[in-house]
């Protein structure tokens, strides 16, 4: 049976069964609060590391979208000749892509997670 509409989006995101996404949804769940624990115990002392923080866990949820653009984005810098500003360029869009991406993973991992959590 062919999976439509957010099953299909949940299967590529978090996985094909939904104990697979389960368990997933569980291990980026529980990351992503003590990452969110440390960004608050850490937002007293330097809050630019406490944003570092909050960054690296949404570039976690957003992974598979870096995953699923890194031979497009090797693509490009090879087709512009390697040039470095190129390439800076292009990998400061791909890592916006990519907390785009996770923003939008959270979300739905947590719509996710609940849905599930209700079966």
């Amino acid at each position: 049976m062919e999976k439509r509409g957010m099953e299909k989006v949940y299967s590529w995101l978090f996985g094909e069964s939904k104990w697979q996404q389960k368990k997933k949804l569980k291990k980026l769940l529980c990351v992503t609060g003590i990452m969110v624990v440390i960004a608050v115990l850490m937002l007293f002392d330097d809050p630019w590391l406490s944003v570092g923080v909050v960054v690296v866990d949404i570039l976690i949820w957003g992974w598979n979208f870096v995953r699923a653009t890194a031979e497009k984005v090797s693509k490009i810098t090879e087709a512009l000749g390697n040039d470095v500003v190129i390439f800076v360029i292009t990998v400061m869009y791909w890592i916006a892509f990519a907390m785009i991406g996770g923003v939008i993973s959270l979300i739905l991992g947590i719509i996710r997670f609940i849905q599930i959590w209700n079966d």
